[in-house]
């Protein structure tokens, strides 16, 4: 099948075959196409400000001192795209929280020319698995442009801030933290 999103600005499609993942980046209403052959579907999507939270969830603080290690991906080297590039950024923390699928909240916020990525808790679901686990969380940041962008991280208050530099399709990334948060590779 051919995925295609309308308006296609803030969108990243990861087409799979019969099936697609599609990253709204922006509140808006979509119209989204799954076309093959002669057949094609349309789906409307609703995009708000919002994020459902099922009532058996709950969120936990994260640990005093707690690190958060980022390993980060070209994301343009995944998906078909030659309009937009950007980075996959999967975090998790260095501690161990109950329940074997609890994950690592985030929040990206674009903030003029760069983004904020915010680690604000753990989700621990009402459907607990026992054991422990150091939670994570993938974020996509995107459109990256040519030049630097600031890239500022916040976990439990702290504000860490380094830059991510793009040229053409190569990103390196200026981060002086070895300790509360740390990125690797520095250059994708």
């Amino acid at each position: 099948a051919k995925w295609s999103v309308s308006p296609s600005s803030n969108t990243l499609i990861d087409a799979r075959k019969d099936s697609a993942f599609i990253l709204f980046g922006a509140e808006g209403n979509y119209t989204v196409t799954a076309a093959y052959a002669n057949f094609i579907a349309n789906s409307s999507v609703s995009v708000i400000d919002s994020v459902y939270i099922d009532s058996a969830m709950y969120t936990s603080m994260l640990v005093p001192g707690e690190t958060i290690k980022i390993s980060v991906y070209n994301w343009g080297n995944y998906v078909d795209t030659t309009s937009r590039t950007g980075l996959l950024f999967i975090a998790n923390t260095t501690s161990s929280y109950n329940c074997s699928n609890t994950h690592l909240l985030s929040e990206i916020v674009p903030d003029g020319n760069g983004y904020v990525i915010k680690y604000n808790g753990v989700r621990v679901p009402g459907d607990c698995i026992e054991g422990t686990t150091q939670p994570g969380v993938p974020d996509y940041v995107f459109p990256i442009s040519d030049g630097s962008s600031r890239l500022t991280i916040v976990v439990n208050s702290i504000t860490y801030s380094g830059k991510i530099i793009k040229t053409g399709n190569s990103f390196a990334i200026d981060w002086p933290y070895k300790n509360g948060v740390t990125i690797w590779p520095d250059s994708l």
